[in-house]
């Protein structure tokens, strides 16, 4: 399921190569979105140039916030309540309040957040999606995890290229389906595939 050509991890250890997986999750998310494009996609990663010029072919608009590192930038985010109104989405994800989205790319994010920074991003996000809006998220399963987000590039409909910029390593919140549903809330588990390289990928959909 995984070719190396040239940052993954395996067996736990990160490696600094670049591996190229196969992406079931990511191939039922285009043939969707192709039958009824045009569509509206945020993508909280990098701005690739790969990824816009893939995903061009079936959108109208692409929102690009690399949410990682400008939370990094920010420090510390929350106080007290988590069920309290989030400024701080507000401010770093302003949309107009008519904004719709068909798709959302998480890639890996949701392993670098605690569970209630999760909930106050879903439930920001949660005002621009509409029924039936795609939300893609790849999750760790292993013990240890790249001291930062992967980078993901699409090189295929159904293919991704990881790369890894750090060989540290931090420890995994190792969310579980049941754990991210909650989180998740609004989104329910459109389908799930476990990959060799020990990332489970969701696909959920906006009910």
């Amino acid at each position: 399921m995984g070719n190396s050509v040239g940052a993954a991890w395996r067996g736990g250890s990160v490696q600094h190569i670049e591996t190229a997986f196969s992406s079931l999750a990511l191939g039922m998310l285009v043939d969707k979105i192709a039958s009824k494009r045009p569509c509206r996609v945020l993508e909280l990663g990098p701005a690739f140039g790969a990824n816009v010029e893939f995903l061009s072919q079936y959108s109208s608009k692409i929102c690009i916030e690399d949410l990682y590192q400008t939370l990094a930038s920010v420090g510390p985010l929350f106080t007290g309540d988590e069920r309290t109104f989030c400024p701080v989405y507000e401010t770093l994800l302003p949309y107009r309040a008519d904004t719709r989205f068909d798709v959302i790319l998480l890639w890996d994010l949701l392993d670098y957040l605690e569970a209630s920074d999760i909930r106050r991003l879903i439930r920001h996000l949660g005002r621009f999606c509409q029924r039936g809006t795609l939300l893609y998220a790849l999750v760790s399963t292993r013990q240890k995890i790249p001291a930062e987000p992967t980078n993901f590039k699409i090189v295929g409909k159904d293919q991704l290229l990881y790369q890894c910029s750090t060989t540290e390593e931090r420890d995994c919140p190792r969310y579980r389906q049941g754990a991210l549903l909650e989180l998740l809330r609004g989104f329910r588990v459109e389908r799930s595939f476990l990959l060799r390289n020990g990332m489970q990928e969701y696909l959920f959909e906006f009910v």
